[in-house]
């Protein structure tokens, strides 16, 4: 299993075989589903804090102290001014309800972050790789269509300005 859908995986509940703790700020999956169901969550966006995936090659990823599991409620976030996105007018089950990811982003304690490691952009068969069926319902760009050349643009941002710190390879 390629690192991203490992990493995707991780997402869909199984936090907790692939970290050592938690960050101390965060809150454990089950405490999380339990006290928050949709309906409670007011904000887009939760983040996990995660320690013991390990990398495999440098740039930045070395000095980096966990990783953040960022994810959106798109419900909420396409509330407001966001609703006349084509996937907050059109969204897919999935989104309605269920949390979906934002990003994998290598963190330091002190709350920084590294950025843009290098100049290494998203491949445009990372998607098909990975299964774009995948990526589509559990990271979704709702800012653009499916269809679109430019519905990609979200994961290569994500990728040139976290991914290229990791320490992970794009599959």
């Amino acid at each position: 299993m390629n690192r991203l859908v490992a990493l995707l995986g991780i997402f869909s509940l199984s936090i907790n075989a692939h970290a050592n703790e938690f960050v101390e700020d965060s809150v454990d999956v089950h405490t999380l589903l339990r006290h928050n169901s949709p309906t409670d969550v007011t904000d887009s966006s939760t983040r996990w804090g995660l320690r013991g995936l390990s990398s495999s090659r440098g740039g930045g990823a070395d000095d980096q102290e966990f990783y953040l599991l960022a994810t959106s409620w798109q419900p909420e976030f396409c509330a407001g001014n966001y609703q006349h996105y084509p996937g907050c007018q059109d969204p897919l089950p999935f989104w309605r309800e269920s949390l979906t990811i934002h990003g994998l982003w290598p963190q330091y304690e002190d709350g920084g972050w590294p950025s843009s490691c290098s100049t290494e952009s998203l491949s445009k068969d990372t998607p098909e790789e990975v299964g774009m069926e995948l990526m589509v319902t559990h990271w979704p760009n709702v800012k653009e269509d499916l269809g679109s050349s430019a519905y990609d643009s979200f994961w290569a941002h994500e990728w040139s300005k976290h991914g290229t710190c990791s320490g992970l390879d794009q599959v």
